[in-house]
C-alpha cells in the first residue's frame, strides 16, 4: 500500500476510528478499494468509509490519485464525498486536523 495512504489510514485511527477491513465489492475502473471504519468515540459504531481513488487517465495501471471519505457506502464515481484528499497533498496538509473536521461532520 502507498506510504501517503497508511498515513492517511493512520490519521483516522488515530483520532477515533477503528479500522474494520476491506469492503468485500468487486472493483471497478475508478476504485482501488473501499475500506470500513467503525468509531471508537461518541457516538460508539457509526461507520465511515474511504475510498481508495484511482487516477481516471491511468484506466490501464489503476494509479492511485486520492482518498475519499463518505458516511455511506459510495455506489458510483460520483457519489458526494464528505471530504477527499490527493496523495500529492499528504505531506501539506494537516492530516489530524482533516480527521478532525470529518468527526465533527460524522459524529457530532
Amino acid at each position: 500500500m502507498d506510504a501517503r495512504v497508511e498515513k492517511i489510514i493512520n490519521s483516522f485511527l488515530e483520532n477515533g476510528w477503528k479500522m474494520i477491513g476491506s469492503i468485500d465489492i468487486s472493483s471497478d475502473w475508478w476504485f482501488d478499494d473501499i475500506i470500513l471504519f467503525e468509531s471508537v468515540w461518541n457516538p460508539v459504531g457509526k461507520k465511515l468509509y474511504l475510498t481508495i481513488l484511482t487516477d481516471p487517465m491511468e484506466l490501464r495501471r489503476k494509479e492511485i490519485w486520492a482518498v475519499s471519505v463518505s458516511s455511506a457506502m459510495p455506489n458510483n464515481k460520483t457519489s458526494a464525498p464528505l471530504g477527499l484528499v490527493a496523495l500529492n497533498e499528504v505531506k501539506k496538509l494537516d492530516l489530524k486536523k482533516f480527521v478532525q473536521s470529518i468527526n465533527i461532520l460524522v459524529l457530532q
